[in-house]
């Protein structure tokens, strides 16, 4: 039984403003009037999916976090303004100290999804995906309606990690392999360490050039200690309070979403109680509802990241897409950040 590492990512905060307006279709992008889905239909019969290289280069960032984390930012990605709230929330100075039960009451009062909230515990994580939500939209969009691809995606990009010899266990994390899928777990369940990696570096000789891997460096303030040569590096560990964790995780074999009802709604205050199946389909209102309610394509700008842009939807093409390349990406070294898995922020943890 092999054993072997997580990952996480940060990066620089963007306002709300800089999110695409729903309002404008962009080339390489299915109609403003696609079909809607039916309530309590999987999306995915009806939605434009992304390639196979396409999820490899979104998945990429996040692939290497741990399975719990990683799904729970999965589900979180189908809430970017909720996400961008959190962010604000967190840094508020009333709430930036909230640790455990405190923490958890204190978000009673919000009216986001519970995904959301069990991410409030990772400020840096926060600001990572508040400051790259093209990408955050392309995210959620094929977590919604690609799961199984997604799915199929981060085995593929852990397989890499591993054939690299950049994913295996060290003492802020345990990788291990059952039957050909690739675990990735806390050491102990109640504490998590969050890697930071560079994709361009972490999974070795990249099989698509058209579409590289999208790198989000971390963002200034936070420490991340070097590991594995510092291919890896993990912050500062973070004590996650019951309420606030293992809401959801993947079911590898089923290549879908499992969602713990239970967990779920016990966090899931001032919305409706989710009463669908155990495979996690995310409430009618999240992102980016037609007018019958349903999933549309992200709106936004087009284009590659392996020109430093995100991607605005299926079908890709050239366009206006926010350029990572400015905030650091892609092998530049962000101002006291790390590059490739290495060095330190500057003083605040985790």
């Amino acid at each position: 039984m092999i054993r072997r590492p997580i990952c996480w990512f940060t990066s620089a905060a963007l306002l709300v403003g800089t999110m695409p307006a729903p309002g404008f279709a962009q080339p390489g992008m299915p109609p403003q009037n696609a079909p809607a889905t039916v309530p309590g239909q999987n999306p995915a019969a009806q939605a434009p999916g992304y390639s196979a290289p396409q999820l490899d280069s979104i998945l990429a960032p996040v692939a290497l976090y741990p399975d719990v984390l990683l799904t729970q930012v999965l589900m979180a990605a189908a809430y970017p303004l909720q996400i961008v709230e959190a962010y604000r929330w967190v840094r508020q100075p009333a709430n930036r100290n909230l640790r455990g039960d405190a923490l958890a009451r204190a978000l009673v009062s919000r009216n986001w999804d519970p995904s959301v909230k069990s991410l409030v515990p990772f400020p840096a994580l926060l600001a990572q995906l508040n400051g790259n939500l093209t990408w955050l939209q392309q995210l959620g969009y094929a977590a919604v309606n690609q799961q199984a691809e997604v799915l199929d995606a981060v085995q593929r990009l852990r397989q890499q990690a591993v054939a690299a010899g950049n994913l295996r266990t060290t003492e802020q994390c345990v990788v291990r392999t059952e039957e050909r899928i690739i675990y990735i777990e806390p050491p102990t369940p109640s504490v998590v360490y969050l890697p930071s990696y560079n994709p361009t570096t972490v999974y070795g000789a990249w099989a698509y050039p058209a579409y590289p891997p999208v790198y989000l460096p971390p963002p200034p303030g936070y420490v991340f200690s070097p590991a594995l040569g510092g291919v890896l590096a993990f912050g500062t560990a973070i004590a996650v309070g019951a309420l606030l964790w293992d809401i959801g995780r993947p079911q590898w074999g089923q290549r879908n979403i499992y969602i713990n009802r239970d967990r779920y709604n016990a966090i899931n205050v001032r919305r409706p109680q989710y009463r669908g199946g155990e495979v996690w389909h995310p409430s009618q209102t999240a992102t980016y509802p037609t007018g019958g309610g349903g999933w549309r394509n992200p709106p936004g700008p087009t284009g590659g990241p392996g020109r430093g842009r995100a991607f605005g939807g299926p079908g890709g093409g050239q366009g206006h897409g926010q350029d990572f390349r400015q905030q650091g990406g892609h092998g530049q070294q962000q101002k006291g950040g790390q590059r490739g898995g290495q060095g330190r922020g500057r003083g605040q943890d985790n």
